[in-house]
């Protein structure tokens, strides 16, 4: 291959998804990253109803669970475990679709296509470019920027795969969010929230994950490693044969980038991530299909880079996110109890609301429309806290979600 349709930087999986798309949809497509192909490493859990048919899955557990203090819901709701080997070694099958190693650092625009500049010194032609590169993009912010962790709220974890004598939670259902709060003060909970995320692996062997949800600064993680540790041990739950450390640090209130930029944002790169869960695998996955038939509708680079924002940052696809982000905000002033609480009061919504809101294509209307119906459902303690959040985010958002509400 020597010049390709598409250059995608950065070989996770929205970016190899991307590309195999546009590969799939008759487009040549190259993958740049610093590392050869080989299977993520990160824990990708989905609702299984949301995943393109086919999608390779290392587990499926028939329910999934939600504790607290306050008691103990199954949400009536499967969950799965993407299969990363399986999945990457199906979206590299394609014809058309290469890999080359190597480092990002600048891109260069000309009428017919564009030039990125390597770390090595090497020059790559394609005619259009995607950077998928993280939450720190390659290409998308000046380079002064690039070394710095952008400001702004994250979502942090730490978790590995262990034996257990004593199961940390009922092996018949994935654990979504434990609440339960045995080895902390209650200070230290309503400073720093976090639960208990827990995927049943068989043979009594479980995946566990101490996670703060969003935070401002990031939740450290060693704090979170030694919180899972004391947990599992107030829980009784000794780990034994620890393996498949896993670190997370997932930006959960990025603004969408410019869509005019003929570079193309996608994955976290393109703010395809939740505000209120941290989930993108799954949005990338969805959206794959449909932005490849974009980048390939054109001969023209900015025309085919314009309508490939479209899919993922329309005007409709804008306001959805930034009422997402009025509700990361009220998620983001609750201590640990009220986020506790909220959740159970989240989840005795009927089921197609509260799967409506975490999913990522809810039109905005109907998302307004959820969001209204969650502040009834709360308590009046919560309300404030919702209704703080509204005031204080930004004015354009709370008129806009005024607007859908009339509608």
């Amino acid at each position: 291959m020597n010049t390709p349709d598409v250059l995608v930087v950065g070989g996770g999986i929205a970016g190899v998804a991307l590309a195999s798309a546009v590969a799939r949809a008759g487009g040549t497509a190259r993958v740049l990253d610093p590392q050869p192909p080989q299977p993520w490493p990160q824990t990708y859990g989905a609702w299984p109803d949301e995943l393109p048919p086919g999608t390779p899955l290392e587990r499926l557990w028939p329910d999934t669970r939600y504790t607290w203090d306050g008691g103990e819901r199954l949400l009536g709701r499967a969950y799965a475990l993407l299969d990363n080997a399986a999945l990457l070694a199906n979206l590299l099958d394609t014809p058309r679709l290469d890999w080359q190693v190597g480092r990002a650092v600048s891109v260069t625009h000309e009428t017919v296509g564009s030039v990125v500049q390597l770390q090595s010194g090497e020059a790559l032609e394609a005619r259009l470019i995607v950077d998928a590169s993280g939450h720190q993009p390659a290409l998308l912010r000046p380079a002064e920027a690039r070394q710095a962790q952008p400001p702004g709220a994250w979502q942090t974890a730490f978790g590995f795969s262990a034996e257990f004598e004593h199961p940390p939670a009922p092996a018949g259902a994935a654990t979504f969010m434990d609440f339960r709060t045995p080895h902390l003060s209650p200070e230290a909970f309503a400073a720093q929230p976090t639960f208990l995320y827990v995927l049943p692996q068989g043979g009594g062997r479980f995946f566990v994950e101490e996670t703060s949800l969003s935070s401002q600064p990031p939740a450290d993680l060693g704090i979170l490693q030694r919180r899972l540790q004391a947990r599992l041990t107030a829980m009784g739950c000794p780990p034994r044969q620890l393996r498949d450390p896993e670190r997370v640090a997932i930006r959960m209130d990025a603004p969408v980038p410019d869509r005019h930029s003929r570079v193309l944002g996608y994955g976290a790169a393109g703010s395809l991530v939740h505000p209120a869960s941290g989930y993108q695998a799954t949005h990338a996955l969805q959206r794959a299909d449909a932005v490849a038939q974009a980048l390939l509708s054109s001969h023209d680079p900015s025309t085919a880079s314009q309508a490939a924002w479209d899919v993922i940052a329309s005007p409709a696809q804008r306001q959805r996110h930034e009422l997402l982000l009025l509700g990361h905000s009220a998620l983001l002033g609750m201590s640990g109890p009220q986020l506790a609480e909220f959740f159970w009061r989240f989840f005795e919504l009927p089921p197609e609301d509260w799967r409506d809101f975490l999913a990522h294509t809810t039109p905005p209307a109907r998302l307004a429309a959820i969001m209204l119906r969650v502040f009834g459902q709360v308590p009046w303690h919560l309300r404030r806290v919702l209704m703080q959040a509204a005031l204080s985010h930004a004015p354009a958002t709370s008129q806009g979600l005024g607007e859908l509400l009339r509608r």
